[in-house]
This record gives structure tokens, sequence and C-alpha cells, in this order.
């Protein structure tokens, strides 16, 4: 642009708002192959990497959130539904922990594939268990989680109350039963104002109080499939071990009876 005051002087507005004013000196200029249609091509090029690199960063972050074994949500995705649904239905969220027995005697002898499997069915009984309808995704935050290992957890979203939720377990704790998956379960109810984290260990340690029960009731029922006279005489062995300084549960390794 000439300006009016010398028209050999003409002014550049390399940045918005600030011009600069010199003399129109035309010299020959190399041409490096850079014209405005390839610098054109070169920006819409850049906008694509652009793209792609966002749409790469939201599949990372989705992907994060997913199991890899199971597909279905992670600890991470836990506790970002529960975060939410805790604070818009406080007081009306349930947790279910779930803890599948003996997976690391499955992995010991029959391998890892085996124990895989034994997730991956422990996960459809208790996804089958909690969803409404499963034709329809479900938009109320109800879902089924792994954690991680043999845990596995479920949110039970607008739950009225604890006996609800006791219902609810012990339907799941015999749909594992029948599907001859063995199991123990256990919840907790949140309370309004209650860190996340606490909800879920209070139902992780509610499930460790189930186990034990499954533990005592299951060796006490090995017990009396002995027959009564073997049984007394075991009894009567035990119960001289003390005498003798040698540990009773010891002895139940070494030789294959049942605990007490």
């Amino acid at each position: 642009m000439q300006t009016p005051e010398n028209p050999n002087l003409q002014s550049f507005e390399f940045f918005p708002g600030r011009a600069v004013t010199g003399p129109i000196i035309i010299s020959h200029v190399p041409s490096y192959g850079i014209d405005a249609e390839r610098m054109a091509d070169t920006a819409d090029r850049l906008h694509a990497l652009g793209e792609i690199a966002r749409s790469e960063s939201d599949i990372t972050s989705t992907e994060l959130k997913v199991d890899s074994l199971t597909g279905k949500p992670n600890r991470r995705a836990l506790v970002e539904q529960l975060e939410n649904l805790t604070e818009t239905q406080p007081g009306k969220v349930g947790v279910i922990f779930v803890d599948l027995d003996g997976l690391k005697a499955t992995n010991d002898t029959l391998g890892h594939k085996a124990g895989d499997a034994l997730i991956c069915k422990g996960m459809e009984v208790l996804d089958a268990h909690i969803r409404t309808d499963r034709e329809q995704p479900d938009t109320t935050g109800r879902g089924a989680f792994r954690l991680s290992g043999d845990e596995q957890v479920a949110i039970i979203p607008d739950v009225q109350d604890s006996d609800q939720m006791e219902l609810i377990t012990q339907r799941l704790q015999d749909a594992y039963e029948q599907n001859g998956v063995p199991a123990s379960v256990g919840f907790s109810l949140h309370h309004p104002g209650q860190p996340v984290g606490k909800l879920i260990d209070e139902a992780d340690k509610e499930m460790y109080e189930v186990k034990k029960q499954r533990r005592l009731t299951q060796q006490e029922a090995s017990r009396n499939a002995l027959d009564p006279e073997v049984r007394q005489i075991g009894e009567e062995v035990v119960s001289k071990l003390g005498h003798v300084g040698l540990d009773a549960d010891r002895f139940h390794k070494l030789w294959g009876t049942p605990g007490r």
C-alpha cells in the first residue's frame, strides 16, 4: 500500500494492527518451490494430523477405563461413576463387591487360561444379574466393573434401603452357585457425605466376612461327611495333641484331616 506522502514507500502489515513502512525494492528472489497453494496444502495436512492426534487421545482415554480381559469398565471408571452417582443420589447408591474363590488354585492347577475363563464367567453372571434390560444400554449408572485379579464390583443406583441390597446380593450369590462359579459376595450402602473409597472398602470388608463364614460352613460340612466313628477317633487324637506339644493345625495339614 503506497503512502500518500511518498508514493515510493510501501506499507506492510506483518502483524495485525502494526504496519511497517519502507521503500519498494524490486530484486530477484530465488524460488524455493513454496507457493500459496503448497502452503495451504501443508496447513490442511497439519490440521488433519491435529484431528488424528485428538481422536487418538480420546481413544486412549477411553481405553484407560476398560479392562482388557473382560471388556468391562475398570477401577478408574468405577470411581468416576460412583463420584457422579453419590453426588446426584446421596444415600441411595449401593455397591456389591465380589471375590472369585479359588482363582489362584485354578491358575496353579489348570493354567492361566482356565483362570481367565473363570474371571470372564464370573463377570457374565454379575452383569446378567444386575441388568434390568439386556437388550438396551443402561442409562441409570447401574453396571459391572472389574477391579483387579479376582475382584469384581457392581453399582446399584436408586436403592431404597439395606434390605433391598441384601436381597439383591443373596440372589446374586445363588446365581453364582447355579452357574458353578465359586464366589463370595458382600455389599455396602452409601451414606450422605461418605467418600467413594470408604464405600468400596465397606463392601470389601463385608465380602470377606461372608468368605470367612462360607469357609467355616464348608469345613463343618467336611467334618460331618466323615464316618462318625472315624470323626470321633480324629477328635480324640486332636485333643491329645496338646499334651505332647504337637500343633493341631500342622497335624491336619500332614494327614489331610479336616481342621476345626
